[in-house]
């Protein structure tokens, strides 16, 4: 069983795999609103960072409150290719985040409509940022 197989036992069906062409057009759409630096992370440059943090006992709490509303959907993309895009309830990832981390060096969860991200970058920090107006 792959990183990505326990991530979505975990979510307990509580998710959307999107098909190949979905996920190709809601990518080229997020990472148009969401731009990415040549070595792969988020251009914070471009984007309002409300907050950073790091793994700790209240950085679930904060992501809460970042985005207002727990049962929002929000799309999840992995730093590897190979897999799929997922939307989801911000609580069902919230409730299994280290099994959706796992999954590949770099991920981020989305809300387009909430114009929001958040990144769990490799290095252990994690952003949490808006569009810059």
């Amino acid at each position: 069983m792959t990183l990505l197989d326990e991530c979505l036992e975990s979510l307990q069906g509580n998710y959307k795999v999107l098909s190949d062409n979905q996920g190709e057009q809601l990518l080229e759409e997020l990472f148009e609103v969401f731009p990415l630096t040549d070595w792969g992370r988020l251009d914070w440059n471009r984007l309002k960072i409300a907050s950073k943090c790091t793994y700790n006992e209240n950085f679930i709490d904060s992501i809460n409150k970042f985005f207002g509303n727990h049962k929002s959907d929000v799309t999840i993309v992995w730093d590897e290719v190979n897999h799929p895009v997922i939307t989801s309830k911000l609580s069902s990832i919230l409730d299994v985040i280290d099994d959706v981390t796992a999954v590949s060096s770099n991920t981020w969860i989305f809300s387009k409509d909430k114009m929001k991200v958040v990144e769990f970058y490799h290095d252990g920090e994690i952003t949490l940022g808006i569009i810059n107006n």
